[in-house]
């Protein structure tokens, strides 16, 4: 993972429009936050001995009941469109949160930032192409029944994510269910999941399949937080684009009042 320190505006903004749409990205607000799931996260040290364990019982309780609290006719189906949909309500999960626009990933860095604030924060970018080519060489090197190429993944992305999950294999996917929700749509959102549970996904990213691919972590002071709010409001990027909802609008609020107090 290539560090870079951000030194101006302008040289943040140089940085991430000069990387390729083969990119995804993750904000955040505090550098000390590592790459972690929120099941990873939850479960901490037991998360390799019981995170498999931790998820059949989330899913098997989260699917049996949804019906009594979703108005809505579609219905998740595959687990990874299962594993999306409890994400988004707050189910601890394997999946981790990323996004194809580095200006999402921007916002989501500085939100819980007040402008005062000292220190840094940051920004990773990683080649996602580089990355799932990777993982299909790998896969295809431990199952020759698998002849899936890269271009096929739009198609097959919810059976090849089950093939992966049900064969523990140690790489990374980057995922998309083909049900998203509103959120994910506004948001660009896709999610990065490691296949195997046996490592963690900063264990997993650093093995040596993935050497030679260029990732990126930009670490921004603070005390740029002023520009890139106008920025993102120049580029109509806020919470109420971004959420879509009540809770998008009174962050747009309280962003807004912090800015010009």
């Amino acid at each position: 993972m290539k560090e870079i320190n951000i030194e101006s505006i302008e040289h943040l903004i140089l940085e991430l429009n000069k990387l390729p749409n083969n990119y995804i990205y993750r904000g955040h607000s505090d550098t000390t936050w590592r790459l972690q799931s929120t099941l990873e996260r939850v479960l901490g040290n037991k998360y390799v001995s019981h995170s498999r364990e931790f998820e059949k019982y989330a899913i098997d309780n989260f699917s049996s009941r949804f019906h009594l609290y979703n108005d809505s006719k579609v219905l998740p189906i595959s687990k990874l469109e299962w594993l999306s949909t409890m994400q988004h309500y707050g189910v601890p999960t394997r999946l981790l949160d990323f996004t194809t626009s580095p200006y999402v990933a921007l916002y989501f860095a500085i939100e819980n930032i007040r402008k005062t604030d000292d220190g840094v924060f940051d920004i990773y970018a990683l080649n996602y192409r580089g990355l799932l080519n990777k993982s299909l060489d790998y896969i295809k090197k431990h199952n020759n029944t698998i002849q899936v190429t890269y271009e096929d993944l739009f198609y097959e992305r919810n059976e090849l994510f089950t093939t992966i999950d049900e064969g523990l294999y140690e790489i990374l996917w980057v995922v998309e269910p083909n049900i998203l929700n509103l959120r994910l749509e506004r948001q660009s959102g896709c999610f990065l999941i490691a296949g195997n549970t046996n490592k963690t996904i900063e264990q997993i990213l650093i093995n040596d399949i993935y050497s030679g691919i260029n990732n990126y972590r930009f670490i921004v002071p603070n005390k740029f937080w002023g520009n890139i709010y106008t920025l993102l409001q120049r580029m109509n990027i806020d919470s109420k684009t971004i959420y879509g909802d009540l809770e998008g609008l009174s962050k747009s609020i309280r962003l807004f009042m912090q800015a010009y107090s």
